[in-house]
């Protein structure tokens, strides 16, 4: 009731969010949108190895005060009521994502776009066990089809100059973590993680995303 008040309260809000409470989710629910600079801290490991960086605190609004309401560019879809007429408007959930990830970002990106923004509202919470369905699959399967939708993601949001240069990133990243495995294990079995940036590294030298979780190789 107390996230419907606050959106029919105020017509600059297209969609509210409530805090997620849950092991982790206070770095994971709220994020800024994606940028080359985000894109670039991920790959080259900046984030886990120095895991409270100031630009990476910037990007999950860890450096705010999160007892107070405030816009956030892009909360997880996993909470988030938005304006029946707003999502109309903008057609919903992309089914170009399908079956999973990114469609909340696009979906964010293009509330922004139409003029309106999204509220954090701390005062309500619900509970959120993430990573679940993650950990379910095969890293081989999931981390292609993540990076599949992060381009469809910037394909429609980013210039062509930026997404030529996040899949140089992107590509860097993986070839560097499968590098890395002749030394380390990592967070999943050898084997597994070497399909997957096998696979990064295949998508976006432009010859298809092969996870078995899309219906379709190609971007």
């Amino acid at each position: 009731h107390r996230l419907l008040s606050a959106l029919d309260g105020d017509a600059r809000l297209g969609a509210v969010a409530p805090a997620l409470v849950g092991p982790g989710q206070e770095r994971f629910q709220l994020r800024r949108l994606p940028t080359l600079g985000s894109l670039l801290r991920e790959a080259a490991l900046v984030n886990r190895v120095r895991p409270e960086n100031r630009r990476f605190r910037h990007e999950r609004y860890l450096d705010v005060d999160r007892g107070e309401p405030f816009d956030v560019e892009q909360p997880a879809a996993a909470a988030l009521l938005v304006k029946r007429s707003l999502f109309d408007e903008l057609g919903g959930f992309d089914d170009a994502f399908v079956p999973a990830w990114f469609e909340d970002v696009d979906l964010c990106a293009r509330i922004w776009k139409s003029g309106r923004s999204i509220g954090y509202l701390p005062a309500v919470q619900a509970t959120h066990v993430g990573g679940t369905t993650m950990e379910a699959l095969p890293y081989r399967d999931f981390l292609p089809l993540y990076t599949r939708n992060l381009f469809r993601y910037l394909a429609r949001h980013a210039p062509a100059g930026q997404r030529a240069l996040a899949r140089l990133i992107v590509g860097g990243g993986a070839l560097a973590r499968l590098l890395l495995l002749a030394v380390t294990k990592g967070d999943h079995g050898r084997g597994d993680a070497a399909h997957a940036y096998l696979r990064v590294l295949r998508g976006v030298s432009g010859l298809g995303w092969r996870t078995a979780l899309a219906t379709t190789e190609r971007s």
